[in-house]
């Protein structure tokens, strides 16, 4: 999966050969074991990652070379944009020809150093296609594409017409976007693909109707890197959640029926429907996560239900769903299900829910779980982490012995967010979160100087110091100087 011995970058600009392949070739073989469904969400969760670096940290193209030092590089951009642009490169160049060109990079360039012309002459060699528009406004240039639709109906043309703005800031690294998008119209079971380019910054689209379509999609499958605006009315959501042939695409029905139209008895009644029917198990789990939120009286049969799911994700939401409705009829239930089901996910979310509902029995509940030894600590974390949600300080000396370094670094992240809410009045955890500032995990370090900025104690501020002082690291050095920045801030 990873590229960076057999074709490796020549210089820190180039690096996202290294890191892009890494990470779209991981999510290359989720597609391979688990399906196109969780690859397209995995991906979607890669394209939230990136953005969120670019709107609200910086910008910069991919291949730039201007940066302060090497770890700049090692960033957002490199890893997840890195990888929407060869998934990008597949969907417009197509399965054959893609493979064909990633053939011949990898032929022509073993145990060499490569630049990203080379991705691109490895590419256009192989296909016969010239990519020097692609890789201008996806390697050279920055951002990415911020689509605006409209949709209109007219009944006198008999057309749907889809206007497309492209929002995105003009600025001297961020270009106008072309690329082919995929325009799928649905009436009834009746469903017609167009294939087209959007070019220009503002584009308008006809398409001859034989009546008024059920839904328009745009860019079905999610194949472009882009934010979009295109808001459709509750019965196009709805008809999207069942008819949709992507999973990323219920999803986002999902997603948009949950947020503009949560309170519809309708709507929930369809969310219930697609939780214990909908092939792709992110769609059920997210719809009993939804109904958790919710949750109304009627809801709770259908939640039942989906415990009994073949996918631990789905069984794990609905445990945790079914917490919501602190109905004390179920915690033989949830018992039964900590004691039986195979999944530890599972067992965790019960633990949870058995300390949410039983809150007379919550402290046995979490004391047994503590103790039992499981794959990755996975029940103990579960416990900890059920810990985190009530106000029990007579436990804190027992969960604190779980975040010493005998335990792995997520049960000590899980102890770390579980008693730093007690550091106003028990020293004992003030105590323990300065110990960890000699740590020898970097991880740990971090998520302690983390939690240490927002404790406002002089034996904090000077620990802080003496860590600064003498720390090699510069991350965690870079760290240590934000947390003494902001408690000095407050002291103002």
């Amino acid at each position: 999966q990873w590229w960076g011995d057999l074709v490796t970058c020549r210089d820190w600009p180039s690096v996202w050969l290294n890191e892009g392949f890494a990470t779209y070739f991981e999510a290359l073989w989720t597609e391979h074991t688990l399906g196109r469904d969780v690859f397209d969400y995995e991906m979607s969760r890669n394209a939230r990652i990136y953005i969120m670096e670019d709107s609200t940290r910086y910008r910069r193209s991919l291949a730039g070379h201007k940066y302060q030092n090497y770890g700049q590089m090692l960033d957002r951009h490199s890893y997840q944009k890195g990888a929407w642009v060869l998934h990008m490169l597949r969907y417009v160049l197509g399965e054959e020809l893609f493979w064909k060109g990633i053939h011949h990079y990898g032929v022509e360039n073993t145990e060499k150093v490569v630049v990203s012309y080379d991705l691109q002459k490895a590419f256009e060699e192989a296909t016969g296609k010239n990519l020097y528009w692609f890789f201008d406004e996806w390697v050279y240039s920055a951002g990415y594409p911020k689509y605006l639709i409209e949709k209109s109906w007219s009944d006198s043309l008999n057309a749907v017409s889809l206007h497309v703005e492209q929002k995105q800031t003009d600025e001297p690294l961020t270009t106008v976007f072309r690329m082919p998008v995929k325009i799928e119209i649905f009436s009834g079971s009746d469903k017609i693909t167009k294939n087209i380019e959007i070019c220009t910054k503002d584009t308008t689209l006809f398409f001859k109707c034989t009546k008024k379509p059920d839904l328009v999609l745009f860019d079905p499958g999610n194949n472009i890197l882009k934010s979009v605006q295109y808001k459709k009315n509750k019965k196009e959501y709805l008809f999207q959640l069942v008819h949709a042939e992507k999973g990323i695409d219920r999803i986002n029905a999902l997603d948009n029926l949950t947020r503009y139209y949560k309170d519809d008895n309708d709507v929930q009644k369809a969310i219930a429907n697609c939780m214990l029917n909908d092939k792709f198990r992110t769609v059920r789990s997210t719809a009993a996560r939804f109904l958790g939120e919710k949750h109304p009286e009627w809801a709770k049969k259908q939640l039942l239900s989906a415990t009994k799911d073949p996918d631990s994700r789905v069984r794990s939401a609905a445990v945790s769903a079914l917490s919501s409705y602190k109905d004390s009829n179920l915690i033989p239930f949830l018992n039964k299900i900590f004691s039986n089901d195979s999944s530890l996910y599972v067992k965790s979310s019960a633990i949870r829910a058995l300390v949410k509902i039983d809150s007379s029995n919550a402290v046995n509940v979490i004391k047994k779980s503590l103790s039992m030894e499981s794959y990755n600590d996975r029940l103990r974390i579960g416990a900890i982490r059920a810990y985190a949600t009530i106000n029990c300080p007579e436990l804190i000396n027992e969960i604190l012995k779980y975040g010493s370094a005998d335990y792995s670094f997520r049960t000590r992240f899980a102890v770390l967010d579980a008693v730093s809410k007690y550091s106003d009045t028990h020293p004992e955890v003030v105590n323990y979160l300065i110990s960890n500032l000699n740590d020898s995990s970097k991880w740990i370090k971090l998520r302690t100087i983390y939690k240490l900025r927002n404790i406002n104690k002089s034996e904090v501020i000077e620990a802080l110091k003496k860590a600064e002082e003498k720390e090699q690291d510069k991350r965690i050095k870079k760290s240590l100087k934000f947390a003494l920045k902001h408690l000095a801030r407050k002291n103002k």
